[in-house]
């Protein structure tokens, strides 16, 4: 018993959480508390209830030595501010991560996407790459997360009308970051052809095998998509992001223009309308996201107006 066990306890809560989010959280919890009571040298005795503003000040700073992105910092301290919150102690923190000295993320300017082909899918030599194979296709042409496409259970998701045609998607919070549920409306062939094989392999249930615990499935999905060279598979949801946004404006999105100079005639309402149709569609809720998706609006043939 001591401050790591009353980290997890704080923090297994799911709390309307994805299972992926309540792991993290709790992986990141247990190394605060490593890192308090190793590095850091606070006493073992140290329990939640000792916890003040200078510990997390402590932390910050040791965070900072190590050279974390600050994308991780910003994850750690997130995780640092639901623990203090559930203490009643939120106003021991600062205000905001700027007051830490914990600056903006970097935009990005090169593209994360990339695709799927059917030889790197050939690749794929577990005896379950049939669920692998769907799973990493409904990431690539559907936009859905790691946990959702193997979450999924599509004989209760897939949306039929009159005619048994699927037209939509329905996904259950409990599949999405946030708790987030949302439907996706389905209208190309080939999406209704990939969510036909996902009910023929999947039956009854989801696309996990049935003999693995999710967390078992992940590392077996991980350890099989790294033998066959499909390693960054957060890319296919960019590679998605980005063609949509193509058919949603008629223009490549702005990340693609590697220079900057392609002359674009699009209008700031087209890709505004855009970008929140995306952000929904990806789940995310905010259209500041889109921006690591497609890169930040430029060239604009005209720009939002500025509010007097």
């Amino acid at each position: 018993m001591g401050l790591e066990h009353d980290f997890i306890q704080l923090c297994k809560s799911r709390d309307g959480k994805s299972h992926a989010a309540v792991t993290d959280r709790l992986r990141i919890a247990r190394q605060m508390a490593r890192d308090l009571i190793g590095p850091l040298r606070f006493p073992k005795t140290l329990r939640v209830s000792d916890l003040g503003g200078r510990h997390v000040n402590k932390l910050v700073t040791h965070w900072q030595r190590q050279e974390m992105s600050i994308g991780t910092i910003k994850n750690r301290l997130s995780v640092a501010r639901y623990i203090y919150k559930r203490l009643g102690k939120s106003h021991m923190l600062l205000r905001t991560n700027g007051e830490y000295g914990i600056g903006e993320r970097p935009r990005r300017t090169v593209s994360r996407a990339i695709e799927l082909t059917e030889e790197a899918l050939a690749r794929i030599d577990s005896k379950q790459a049939p669920r692998i194979r769907v799973s990493l296709r409904l990431q690539r042409y559907l936009g859905l997360r790691f946990e959702e496409s193997v979450k999924l259970i599509p004989r209760e998701a897939i949306v039929r009308d009159m005619q048994g045609t699927i037209t939509g998607l329905r996904l259950r919070g409990s599949w999405c970051k946030n708790g987030r549920e949302r439907n996706l409306v389905i209208e190309k062939e080939h999406q209704r052809e990939l969510l036909e094989e996902c009910v023929v392999i999947a039956g009854a249930g989801s696309l996990i095998n049935p003999f693995h615990t999710y967390d078992k499935w992940r590392n077996h999905f991980y350890y099989y998509c790294g033998k066959a060279g499909i390693r960054d598979r957060h890319g296919l949801r960019h590679q998605y992001a980005q063609e949509r946004y193509t058919e949603l404006t008629g223009h490549q999105a702005p990340i693609l223009d590697i220079g900057g100079s392609e002359e674009v005639e699009l209008d700031w309402v087209t890709d505004d309308r855009a970008r929140h149709h995306l952000s929904n569609e990806l789940g995310h809720g905010r259209k500041k996201v889109t921006d690591a998706y497609l890169g930040k609006s430029t060239n604009l043939a005209t720009q939002k107006p500025v509010m007097s």
